[in-house]
């Protein structure tokens, strides 16, 4: 691996051994944080701004801060990525680490936000389209499988980025009338 790759763990790896080695390294991290009693209390007032203007325009709101937080279990101080956002059905705040240089709001878009929804697609072809079915004894009927399912996902990403636009594109989904 080289240094400058990054990497997403769960918030389990940022425990002092494994982020330890990953620091030595010089490997960039970002991880979902649980959300902890002390770090919430350093986005309270970001979650006040958020609520405040919600309830000003009642138009959604997103506000982004970052702050320096330590775990119990962590060695050092980190940086915090707070996401605050108030939504109809209410608050919604993240907490994610990272040790990457963007500015909170484009470090969250970007790359967070990103690599969410490339576990969606993920998702969507082992779902949908099947492809954790490999139950068949022989290794070929197995790749064949994996094969359909894996052209499938690759037609049905083709025709949302180049035939859908604005919503639709982002609703589009592929379904499967076979039955499990």
């Amino acid at each position: 691996m080289r240094a400058n790759d990054a990497k997403r763990f769960g918030s389990a790896s940022c425990r002092r051994r494994g982020s330890g080695r990953r620091r030595a390294d010089g490997i960039s991290f970002h991880a979902l944080s649980t959300g902890e009693p002390d770090a919430a209390s350093d986005a309270e007032s970001l979650m006040e701004q958020a609520e405040t203007e919600f309830e000003r325009t009642g138009d959604k709101v997103r506000l982004f801060g970052e702050t320096v937080f330590a775990a119990s279990t962590w060695d050092k101080e980190r940086r915090m990525i707070i996401k605050s956002e108030r939504l109809l059905e209410g608050l919604n705040t993240r907490f994610v680490v990272t040790n990457l240089d963007h500015t909170p709001q484009e470090f969250y878009d970007d790359i967070y936000a990103m690599r969410g929804d490339m576990e969606n697609r993920i998702k969507e072809q082992q779902l949908m389209l099947f492809a954790d079915r490999t139950s068949c004894h022989d290794f070929l009927a197995n790749q064949f499988r994996l094969l359909l399912s894996t052209f499938a996902y690759v037609l049905m990403a083709r025709l949302r980025r180049d035939y859908l636009q604005g919503p639709a594109r982002s609703f589009a989904r592929p379904v499967s009338r076979m039955g499990r």
